[in-house]
């Protein structure tokens, strides 16, 4: 009668595959949390971006002297408050430049998302034939 040897993993070959499976596993886990991280802070960026270029353009085609500072909690229906900040930055003569600085935060928080500024002259005609 032929003896064959016993089929099997001992203990020690156990337990090492779950140490060399753990050494593996940890990266990749810890790199896969990073890529979802990531995805979800660059929609983040993308949406204030674009809530952003919204009020810039909100403010270009509002009259001169109806540029004015302004704070809106939730803008446009979005967990982000909008601060708007309108400053002269010159005046000459009959000619008024302003500033006005956007800065979107989320809701509740001082952390700046993304912010921009933009110049309003009083004197600029965007119309046909205006002066530029």
């Amino acid at each position: 009668m032929k003896r064959y040897p016993k089929r099997g993993f001992t203990l020690i070959e156990l337990v090492m595959t779950i140490v060399v499976t753990g050494i593996i596993a940890v990266p990749l886990s810890l790199m896969l949390f990073e890529q979802v991280e990531g995805t979800f802070l660059s929609e983040d960026i993308a949406v204030c971006n674009n809530l952003l270029r919204f009020q810039m353009e909100k403010v270009n085609n509002l009259g001169f002297s109806s540029i004015t500072n302004t704070v809106i909690s939730n803008f446009e229906g979005f967990d982000y408050d909008l601060t708007q900040t309108v400053s002269t930055i010159s005046q000459v003569g009959n000619e008024r430049l302003k500033q006005a600085s956007v800065v979107l935060t989320r809701a509740g928080s001082a952390e700046t998302v993304v912010s921009g500024s933009t110049y309003i002259s009083n004197k600029i005609d965007y119309g046909i034939g205006g002066s530029y």
